[in-house]
């Protein structure tokens, strides 16, 4: 698949996508629902300096839920967001799924998974970071990662 990325003035032209395929698949329909919804940002406080900040959903590599407060984590921030994190599965259900009782991650950042010597399985993310998932929560996860494998070569 070819790929054009066309970059504009800002606020000088309204941003748009023309999407060009033979067959309109669920990887296809996830692109241009990531595209239409306007919920794929976040207004968050940035834990370095204390501003508020816009960060963009898929930049997040994971969430933690910890003393009332979310943590979200990218590559090079973390960030806090003040609620439950059951309401921001709610909300944020399409691009998290939950691993643990207190994390939810991104599947797009998962690079790999096996299990340790204890028989729980570990999640290496694509920055080499390492997070346990709960036995509880393994089979959903295997489950929503193989969705998204067998979506993406539709």
């Amino acid at each position: 698949m070819k790929v054009r990325i066309e970059k504009i003035r800002d606020n000088q032209e309204e941003e748009s996508a023309l999407i060009r395929v033979v067959k309109v698949n669920e990887t296809i329909n996830r692109a241009v629902e990531l595209l239409k919804n306007p919920q794929n940002t976040v207004i968050v406080q940035n834990i370095n300096s204390g501003a508020n900040e816009k960060v963009y959903l898929d930049e997040v590599m994971y969430v933690e839920y910890l003393e009332r407060n979310i943590f979200l984590y990218t590559k090079s921030e973390s960030y806090c967001l003040r609620t439950s994190l059951t309401k921001f599965m709610e909300t944020y259900a399409s691009v998290f799924i939950q691993i643990k009782k207190n994390l939810a991650l991104n599947c797009y950042f998962v690079h790999s998974f096996a299990t340790n010597r204890s028989g729980s399985l570990v999640v290496i993310l694509a920055t080499g970071e390492k997070l346990v998932v709960s036995r509880r929560y393994v089979k959903k996860l295997k489950e929503s990662l193989s969705k998204l494998a067998d979506t993406g070569y539709e």
